[in-house]
This record gives C-alpha cells, structure tokens and sequence, in this order.
C-alpha cells in the first residue's frame, strides 16, 4: 500500500502529470489532432505557470497560512512533537545515519523551544527497511548527541503523517507522563509551515490539543517591488517544487478528511 501511495503521488503531481499530458498529445495527434492541441496547452501552460514564482507565491502563502507559535500560549504546553521529515542513510563521512536537512530543521526549532519552556520533547517516524533506522531514533541520538537536548519519548512505527498522530497518541496513552484529568492533552506540533495544516488536522483527530509550532515560513506576505519582477516572472525548478508541495499537501488533507468521514 506504500509504494502504491508513492506511485499515485507520482503520477498525479507535477511534473509528471503535465508531462503525461504532453506524451499523449504527441501519442494522438495524427488521430485527434485537435485533442493533441488541447493536451500540449495544457501540459505546456500548466507546467510553466507552476513554475513561475509570480503564480506560486500566493499559493504558499495560503498554504502556510498559521501564524507562527505565540511563547506565551506555549508555556501550558505538556509535550512537544517533533515530525520526522527525511534521513541521510548510510552517510560516507559519518559511522551511523544522520537526520536530513528537513528533519534538522524541525529538530533544531524543537530545541530551541525546549530551552525556554522546558517542555520534554516526543520524536515520531518509523523505518523505512528493515536495515534502516527508525527516524526517530535518528531524531533522538541528533538531539541528544549534537544538540545537548534530551528526549523523552520515541515514536518508531509510524511511516505517515496519519500514522505519526495515532501512534503518538497511543505511546502517551500507554506510558503516562501527562495529568490534564478531562482535559486533552496539549502538545506543541513542531513541523514544516507547509505541512502543519495537514499535521493538525491528523492530530486534533485522535484527541489532541495542538499548538502549531510551525517553521520555515518560505516567501511570506511582502511586497514586490519592480526590480524583483525578474526573478518572480522566470520559471524555475524552487518554484515548481513549492507548488508541487501545496498540491500535495491539499491532496493529504482531502484524503485525510474522506477517511475521517
């Protein structure tokens, strides 16, 4: 079933789709050739515009739309949560796996917050074959062994962001730690600004009280000036990726929403 999420993911975002799109303009156009026309404008004209800066930005923006954490609010905070996002396997200068750049960026806010709140730290994601380690554990030896930050829970099961909240629900439900009687637990989810809409909605679905604690916001609201219509009128590869991770961030929440309906 994961592989063939995977696969799905692959055909359905860009650019792979835009590109079926132009092989089967190529494929049909001595039969249908004003189908092949249609086809390459919108295979051609979807790709360039997810490309462009200009077009994408708004999207992000939109994608990223939670305002970052108030400390203030935090400080009533039981746990914070640290979502696995990629490991740098089997590393040719290092003895052991490191966490990727997406995980050391969430690892690093993680323990930042914990050095002004105090609040301990939960690390979730599992392994990916059976001769990896589990990213949590990954997450763990990084913050303990590079970051000085101890880690109170390891999560090592889930491989998906569902997973990431049932799993954690369920490891502090069994090993205890938190004491709000009736009230939910609260925890401080430590994510990508583009991945907290999706993490949130998983989390609060299992019984969680969250308090996003999202980082790196990518272009935010600012103004354009004219000397930046270069840049942001030119296609490039940054800006096809930023789209391809809001559609499939807005694909993750409508699948998540049907399955919880």
């Amino acid at each position: 079933m994961l592989i063939l999420r995977y696969l799905l993911k692959g055909v359905i975002l860009p650019p792979m789709l835009q590109l079926l799109l132009i092989g089967s303009a190529w494929l049909v156009r001595r039969r249908y050739p004003r189908l092949s026309r249609w086809l390459l404008c919108a295979g051609v004209g979807s790709l360039l515009l997810l490309s462009t800066p200009l077009v994408v930005m708004p999207l992000v923006n939109w994608n990223e739309s939670i305002p970052p954490l108030d400390l203030k609010a935090a400080e009533t905070a039981d746990v914070i949560v640290v979502l696995s996002a990629g490991a740098y396997y089997d590393p040719l200068e290092f003895d052991r796996d490191q966490a990727g750049e997406n995980t050391l960026i969430r690892l690093r806010y993680a323990a930042w917050l914990h050095r002004r709140l105090g609040t301990p730290i939960l690390v979730t994601g599992g392994r990916f074959s059976e001769a990896s380690n589990s990213l949590a554990d990954i997450m763990a030896y990084t913050l303990k062994d590079h970051m000085n930050v101890p880690v109170q829970w390891v999560e090592r099961k889930s491989r998906t962001t569902w997973e990431n909240a049932r799993f954690t629900q369920q490891l502090l439900a069994a090993e205890g730690g938190i004491d709000r009687r009736d009230a939910k637990p609260r925890i401080l989810l430590v994510t990508h600004a583009s991945h907290m809409r999706r993490s949130l909605l998983a989390f609060e679905q299992v019984g969680f009280e969250v308090l996003p604690a999202a980082t790196q916001y990518r272009y935010r609201d600012q103004n354009i000036e004219f000397e930046d219509l270069g840049y942001l009128l030119l296609p490039s590869a940054k800006a096809l990726q930023h789209a391809r991770d809001v559609m499939h961030e807005g694909l993750g929440r409508l699948i998540y929403r049907l399955l919880y309906w």
